[in-house]
């Protein structure tokens, strides 16, 4: 029998650990997306929300998923993201699902429509009621998955003698839109709610592993609850700077124009649900839900808003 050299025993050793490390090796391989999102780099609230998804993302995975952002125009015009994730041009974008109404009218519900529901109201709409299949359905056509994945919150109606409206004080300081016009008008019964959403293309999606879908899924869901709570610091402190530093005058829209403004969004929901079977189905499920959710907000919370102001 021949001798087994030092040489060759090393060698050998070295093989098989070769041999046993590689599996983890490709276990632990990186997986790169681009994000496109419709928003300035960094915008306080829906800006931050698509870098801290991604950020969460890349934690969570421990490095196996990392995704590049890039705001809007960079890759893609801040309105064609949609199509740029139902495409391959990116596996994933950061963007507010009422832009896509042109492409089907429903989508509108997924961010808010004119006196719809608040952003608890919402969150629960989606998640607990029935919500997140219909908007599954939706966008399935466009070979993209939605998740919420950001909130501005309750909106403002907007800035006027010159008009400009974006969402509430804590991005609208940033946009610098208290320059353009002084009166900043409420209540936001055009947007009672702000939901950003990411939308990851179908293809991407079907090719992760199942715990990596788990985080995209987490990451999202996280970042829904912190945007949140986010803008409700960022909007009380943008509004104190507001008024106490840049001269803006709150202002309340009159009474008979908001009746006039209600009566008109009924008709046009109403319109928007005799567009189409989903539609109607996706109308009917936020107008029922928005009817069972208002009584109980009108008991919770208006009643407590009216006792502690009082």
């Amino acid at each position: 029998m021949s001798r087994i050299s030092r040489r060759g025993l090393i060698g050998s050793a070295a093989g098989m650990a070769g041999a046993l490390t590689a599996p983890q090796v490709a276990r632990a391989a990186t997986t790169r997306w681009r994000m496109v999102t419709s928003w300035p780099k960094r915008l306080p609230g829906p800006g931050m929300s698509a870098e801290r998804v991604a950020e969460r993302i890349r934690a969570l995975s421990g490095g196996r998923l990392e995704i590049a952002v890039s705001a809007a125009g960079e890759v893609v015009p801040a309105f064609e993201v949609l199509d740029a994730v139902g495409s391959g041009v990116a596996e994933m974008g950061h963007t507010a699902a009422f832009y896509w109404q042109g492409k089907d009218p429903a989508a509108a519900f997924f961010t808010t429509v004119p006196f719809g529901l608040t952003p608890g109201e919402h969150v629960a709409w989606v998640d607990a009621g029935g919500g997140q299949a219909l908007w599954d359905e939706l966008y399935a056509p466009f070979g993209v998955k939605p998740f919420m994945a950001g909130n501005t919150g309750v909106c403002m109606g907007g800035w006027f003698l010159d008009a400009a409206e974006f969402v509430g004080p804590g991005s609208d300081i940033a946009l610098g839109l208290y320059r353009l016009a002084p009166f900043y008008y409420g209540p936001g019964f055009n947007k009672p709610n702000g939901t950003g959403e990411c939308i990851v293309s179908l293809k991407a999606w079907n090719a992760l592993d199942n715990d990596l879908k788990v985080i995209v899924s987490h990451a999202c869901a996280a970042e829904a609850a912190y945007a949140l709570a986010e803008m409700e610091r960022l909007n009380t402190e943008a509004l104190a700077a507001l008024t106490s530093q840049h001269n803006v005058k709150l202002r309340s829209f009159p009474k008979d124009l908001v009746a006039a403004a209600r009566k008109e969004a009924k008709d046009v929901l109403a319109e928007l649900a005799a567009r189409g079977e989903r539609a109607r189905r996706v109308h009917d499920s936020y107008a029922a839900f928005r009817e069972r959710a208002g009584a109980w907000s009108r008991i919770s919370l208006q009643a407590v808003f009216e006792a502690r102001d009082a």
